[in-house]
């Protein structure tokens, strides 16, 4: 947070048995260059850490790709990311979509 109590970056973990999920690693473009994301990053590690975690992971877009080499994380593998510029249309509960059998 800011001086004015504004969330300027976040961070957090999932944790499953002594394996760590580092997420939502994110600083606000004009708070970017300052470390944060380097601190936001420990931050959740020694918080999964104080939670019985051995072991990290996550996931990185290449903008953090050079904050979590230098944290010591290594790159096992590339993920596929997919997006659909398509509109899903809302379905009320008891609404059937169209197109659905009647």
């Amino acid at each position: 947070m800011d001086g004015n109590g504004a969330v300027r970056a976040t961070s957090g973990f999932n944790l499953l048995g002594d394996h760590a999920e580092v997420l939502f690693v994110n600083t606000l473009p004009s708070w970017q260059r300052r470390g944060i994301g380097i601190a936001m990053t420990s931050a959740a590690l020694r918080a999964a850490c104080d939670s019985g975690a051995g072991r990290a992971r996550l996931d990185s877009s290449d903008a953090g790709l050079s904050t979590y080499l230098r944290l010591g994380f290594e790159i096992v593998g590339e993920v596929q990311r997919f997006t659909s510029a398509a509109e899903f249309p809302t379905v009320a509960p008891g609404d059937q979509p169209r197109g659905a059998a009647e």
